[in-house]
């Protein structure tokens, strides 16, 4: 019966410790929102534009480094319902070529991570940045102010350049060479956390039936396997990490959850943490996070499916 306490009590003690945990996961990232993000820097050039505009140079950092952005409300606008509207040639160039306006929902606010003032832009234009987008407060370095200013003086011309430029502002794009490393590293991360959830499953197992499971799996081995592909799990995802130039909040926690959960597998292997309860709160929390992981794993990625 005490044992059946005790039991019940360190399961009620990691679930109230897993909840301090994610509460603080998530304060953190409150403070952090109003502390180094703010919706509308002071912008370089005083020159406003309205949220329904297109991209009429090469992209030269975030639109707030050198406009004012109007407090009117974007208007969806693309290539299929340009007539509504009163263009300039050039104007229905651009939409032609793949630029669009796009009225930001739910989903795409939840995506869109905060942004730098030197970061290039990995996706056709969609609009003004902070449509979707927060930006960080510290300012661009003086030489990408320079180099940003004479890049926007330039023409961006749909006649002489191909509509997938003309699309992304003719920013930074990937090389083939990027693109493979990017897709290599990215399916040694799934395969990698595909054989490290094979222990976790056995585990589950022996817990549910160990007279049935403990004849037909070797927890030694799958132990060893857990550790070795989780090793691998990181490196390949961090990795797929430094080849990617698209991401978005979802995807931008799981860089924060992985090596927390590494972290904790180092803990529970190496028994650093002092006490049975400690060792159990932490398993507990490593399952759970664990789930969380894959969860946001999958949401990130859905618009890859």
């Amino acid at each position: 019966m005490d044992l059946e306490n005790t039991v019940e009590y360190n399961i009620r003690d990691s679930l109230i410790s897993t909840s301090m945990l994610i509460a603080l996961f998530v304060g953190t990232l409150f403070i952090a929102h109003y502390v180094f993000f703010v919706e509308k820097p002071e912008p370089m050039v005083q020159k406003v534009i309205p949220r329904t505009t297109l991209l009429k140079h090469p992209f030269a950092g975030v639109c707030t480094n050198c406009h004012d952005i109007s407090h009117s409300h974007p208007v969806a606008l693309n290539k299929h319902n340009m007539n509504n509207f009163t263009l300039t040639f050039f104007e229905k160039q651009l939409l032609i070529a793949g630029q669009e306006v796009v009225v930001p929902n739910a989903d795409i606010l939840a995506r869109a991570p905060a942004l730098t003032r030197e970061d290039i832009l990995p996706h056709k234009f969609m609009g003004v940045c902070s449509n979707c987008h927060s930006t960080f407060k510290f300012p661009a370095s003086k030489a990408y102010i320079r180099k940003s200013m004479i890049t926007a003086r330039k023409p961006l011309d749909p006649m002489a350049v191909n509509s997938d430029l003309i699309a992304r502002g003719l920013s930074n794009v990937q090389t083939p060479m990027q693109k493979f490393f990017r897709v290599l590293f990215g399916g040694l991360a799934v395969i990698m956390m595909a054989l490290n959830s094979i222990f976790v499953i056995i585990r589950l197992l022996l817990r549910r039936n160990p007279e049935k499971y403990s004849a037909m799996f070797d927890s030694k081995t799958g132990f060893q396997l857990h550790i070795y592909s989780a090793v691998a799990l990181l490196i390949s995802f961090a990795l797929h990490i430094a080849f990617s130039v698209e991401g978005n909040n979802f995807l931008h926690i799981t860089i924060i959850l992985l090596p927390w959960l590494f972290a904790i597998g180092c803990i529970l292997k190496y028994r650093m943490g002092k006490g049975l309860s400690i060792n159990i709160r932490l398993a507990h929390s490593q399952q759970i996070l664990y789930c969380v992981l894959l969860i946001l794993l999958v949401i990130g990625h859905w618009d890859k499916f």
